[in-house]
């Protein structure tokens, strides 16, 4: 074989074989997020009216991809991102939180609190269920004997934005 043929080989050969790969390899070669991919963003959360409820503020959130780790809308918007690619999104609450479901409020004695317990509108009171998983609600009205938890999401029933930035990509 002379060098001619030798030279175009070798620059024929890697572009043959490039070619004959399957796309999730093109796709780990592009850095495109997949379900089951661990990920981490930056992100910036707000509602309609711009306020921030929420921020990565440099500390990236990592989760694993497509797999129900995040609210669906978020999910949904990441998969087939790229690395260091920005998207700006809007979910709708059915997206997001949900809506706001009334018959999740609870009327509790306030004697089952501490002593030296907070009653204030809004404040969070950790719950636990009987499996042991604890859960935030929140104080809906303050009665003389009682006080009324709403056990919905905080965000519930909000329409929500998100600025997303793909920091990191690591395919399993």
């Amino acid at each position: 074989m002379n060098s001619k043929a030798l030279i175009g080989l070798m620059v024929l050969m890697p572009l043959f074989l490039m070619g004959c790969t399957t796309g999730n390899t093109v796709n780990k070669m592009q850095g495109v997020v997949e379900t089951g991919d661990i990920v981490s963003v930056e992100y910036i959360g707000t509602l309609d009216n711009s306020e921030v409820f929420d921020q990565s503020a440099g500390n990236p959130l990592e989760f694993i991809a497509g797999v129900g780790q995040m609210i669906k809308g978020f999910d949904d918007a990441v998969l087939g991102m790229r690395l260091n690619e920005k998207k700006t999104i809007h979910l709708e609450p059915e997206e997001a939180y949900g809506y706001r479901d009334e018959t999740l409020e609870l009327e509790l004695e306030k004697n089952l609190f501490p002593e030296d317990f907070y009653f204030g509108v809004g404040e969070e009171v950790p719950l636990t269920n009987n499996y042991g998983q604890i859960f935030i609600a929140s104080i809906k009205e303050v009665k003389e004997e009682t006080v009324v938890l709403d056990m919905n999401p905080p965000l519930a029933g909000k329409s929500l934005n998100f600025e997303i930035t793909v920091v990191k990509i690591e395919k399993q």
